[in-house]
């Protein structure tokens, strides 16, 4: 008996999807469609995006670092992508300082890491077809060996603003892992079992005074934040828990926040190695291990990315063809309906006043020009293919 040909799951266009498209879906389907769909573009919000901007400058460093192209070489990849986004200057001078202190840790953690890899590939393309007319896009920051065996290890890495519990069970659950493996499975000619997840913290956002030469919300961490006395003894850390005594301290009112590219002797360069060598506020427990998180590696098994994979076509199946008409409000209700529980949790969705305008719209007006308002832009394609 001959095998049924799969029918397309579009006759008359191809459906491009990716992890940010699923996620997206999976928080509300109505962010699917303004984020991704919307005259087969999408839109995010007039501005800078900080938290992207970030991530996409310690991508950019980390793929020269494990290309074995050198930390200065790393900085320059992450300046480059400052100056693509337009990011202004101030902004992208402190942006660069922080990025900076993160490659210096980087280029001290990652030989240590993989002493155990051989690095095959990064920052790879993938494009896999999950059934006829449903393409999924992917890439991977790097495709590691694991020692003198052909077990292939995925290594996944994020850029966060802090690590904590919930970061930490929510690893061992993340779909990055499952569908970058798949995607790149078919090419490599095998399953790949373990995802070694990678994370690097900035700090958290916060206004600190003009001690620093900035006024608008900056991470504070101690990638290139230092604190300095009247006497010009620096410490690392306004608030630290003791290695010997496992309490916590606190510095006094004389102590203010410095940046340390342009205070500290050496720079960020020399700053980060003393930090390693616990040569700064040597009673304290080195912050930077709380900066750089690599847990032990995850195991997927084939059950678990089948499982992934079919999900993922039934998701992409439930939602119409892509299109060039702009949807009126029962076709959104239909197909791209509300999670109203979204809107403003974990955060505000970015599409907020799309759904339920603000002080200058009504959502119905806004809809119809969103670009035209000055609100929003046109959304920069994570893939080259799209």
């Amino acid at each position: 008996m001959s095998k049924r040909k799969a029918k397309p799951l579009f006759e008359e266009t191809v459906r491009f999807t990716d992890r940010s498209r699923m996620e997206a879906t999976d928080r509300c389907r109505r962010l699917r469609y303004w984020g991704h769909e919307y005259l087969r573009r999408g839109l995010v919000p007039k501005g800078l995006e900080i938290d992207i901007v970030r991530g996409q400058m310690g991508h950019s460093g980390l793929e020269k670092l494990l290309q074995g192209k050198g930390t200065k070489q790393a900085i320059e990849a992450a300046r480059k992508v400052a100056v693509d986004y337009k990011v202004p200057k101030k902004t992208a001078e402190w942006l660069l300082e922080l990025v900076t202190g993160m490659l210096w840790g980087l280029s001290i953690e990652l030989p240590r890491f993989l002493r155990k890899y051989k690095i095959l590939e990064t920052e790879r393309e993938e494009r896999r077809e999950l059934e006829p007319g449903l393409i999924f896009l992917a890439r991977s920051d790097a495709i590691l060996q694991n020692g003198g065996t052909d077990s292939k290890v995925l290594l996944s890495a994020k850029f966060i603003r802090a690590w904590d519990d919930r970061k930490a069970d929510e690893h061992l659950v993340d779909t990055q892992g499952l569908s970058e493996a798949w995607a790149a499975e078919e090419r490599l000619g095998g399953l790949i079992q373990k995802i070694q997840m990678l994370y690097v913290c900035c700090g958290k956002p916060k206004v600190l005074d003009v001690d620093i030469g900035v006024e608008e919300e900056v991470f504070v961490s101690p990638w290139w934040i230092g604190w300095q006395n009247a006497h010009g003894v620096w410490a690392h850390s306004q608030r630290w828990k003791s290695w010997d005594t496992g309490g916590w301290k606190a510095l006094n009112s004389d102590w203010r926040p410095r940046r340390v590219a342009k205070h500290f002797e050496g720079g960020i360069e020399t700053w980060v190695k003393k930090l390693y060598d616990k040569a700064i506020q040597v009673d304290a427990v080195n912050p930077l291990e709380a900066m750089i998180k690599i847990p032990e590696p995850i195991r997927r098994t084939a059950e678990e990315v089948e499982a992934w994979r079919v999900q993922a076509i039934a998701r992409e199946r439930s939602l119409p063809a892509p299109s060039d008409i702009l949807l009126g409000a029962e076709e959104l209700d239909k197909h791209f309906w509300q999670s109203r529980r979204s809107c403003i949790w974990p955060g505000k969705c970015p599409m907020y006043a799309l759904c339920h305008g603000n002080s200058e719209y009504a959502a119905g007006e806004l809809q119809l020009t969103p670009v035209g308002s000055g609100l929003f832009q046109w959304r920069v394609p994570n893939h080259p293919e799209e």
